[in-house]
């Protein structure tokens, strides 16, 4: 069966007509995203909202449908104010002196591209590593690598939420903390850095499937915000926390813990799934506190995980 040219277009056309529909549809029940599960899933893929937006606005204008050019242009100014929020911010670099690295990998549990994932580690030289989705099997690969650090804590599991730190500062008081009762557990753990205290807490939140998993999830960003809020630590908060920045869950835990987030000045740096580009979205995060500022941040290859490894470098004020 032959399509002649005409055909194509209309077809393409079409799935575009449609896809802007769609965006529209999900922009406005993103509005209701602080009152159930599935509403706020609608809230994390703000950017490919705006690139529908685009290619059905340019349909839609040359049809003349000046109904759904207005519903547009509306649905593409709300998502690009999210988007483009995430592009402002006062960056200011101090002396080299004053900066450490931090880098967060889900190397997902199922992944055996063990060789590629410590080639990467060894070849980006950060001082602080957090690992996510550790198991016994990864857990053993990294052995002769976690023994060249200064400290180290491993809680290897199968689960799909075993975690690791790997510090070349030493780490005091490093401990299991499961943050919030029925939940996945976390790791923290304290070093010093150019006379500043960093207390560092990796978590892995659990990913919002269902109405119960999200209400989980949203419980421990706000244990996390309320962790930081009661120590009024200088903090450092790594994980994927199965969350973007454009959910009110997320603007909460930022409130609450006096918290700032890697994006604010570099964009959205999509972290998965990395295999899906043109869905990929933000849910691996650095956060901080008080006296630590982010001043870099490089997303890394990928590395046989269906996340992207972040590289985050960050200073102390003086």
């Amino acid at each position: 069966m032959k399509f002649t040219w005409n055909q194509v277009q209309r077809s393409v056309e079409r799935i575009i007509e449609n896809l802007g529909c769609f965006a529209l549809l999900a922009t406005a029940l993103s509005y209701f995203g602080r009152h159930a599960w599935w509403t706020d899933g609608f809230t994390h893929f703000r950017a490919q909202y705006v690139g529908i937006l685009v290619l059905a606005l340019v349909l839609w204008q040359r049809r003349y449908k000046l109904p759904w050019i207005v519903l547009g242009m509306i649905g593409l100014v709300w998502n690009a104010s999210y988007v483009l929020m995430l592009y402002r911010g006062d960056i200011q670099k101090g002396t080299t002196q004053n900066y450490f690295t931090v880098l967060l990998f889900n190397v997902r549990s199922k992944n055996t591209s063990y060789e590629q994932v410590l080639n990467y580690f060894k070849k980006s030289k950060a001082d602080v590593f957090v690992v996510e989705e550790i198991t016994e099997k990864w857990a053993e690969r990294l052995e002769p690598w976690s023994k060249t650090f200064v400290s180290h804590l491993e809680l290897p599991q199968e689960d799909n939420f075993g975690l690791g730190i790997y510090s070349r500062y030493p780490l005091e008081h490093p401990k299991i903390n499961p943050l919030s009762e029925n939940t996945t557990p976390s790791l923290e753990g304290h070093f010093w850095f150019n006379g500043t205290q960093v207390h560092l807490l990796a978590v892995h939140a659990v990913a919002p499937l269902s109405h119960a998993t999200w209400k989980v999830r949203n419980n421990q960003l706000d244990s996390i915000g309320a962790w930081c809020l009661d120590k009024n630590y200088n903090a450092v908060i790594a994980g994927d926390l199965n969350v973007t920045p454009w959910s009110s869950f997320f603007d909460r835990l930022l409130s609450k813990g006096r918290l700032v987030h890697m994006r604010r000045g570099f964009g959205i740096v999509p972290t998965w799934p990395c295999r899906m580009p043109l869905l990929e979205i933000p849910i691996d995060s650095v956060l901080v506190q008080n006296n630590l500022e982010i001043v870099q941040v490089e997303r890394g290859p990928a590395l046989g995980s269906d996340h992207f490894p972040v590289l985050v470098t960050i200073q102390t004020r003086d």
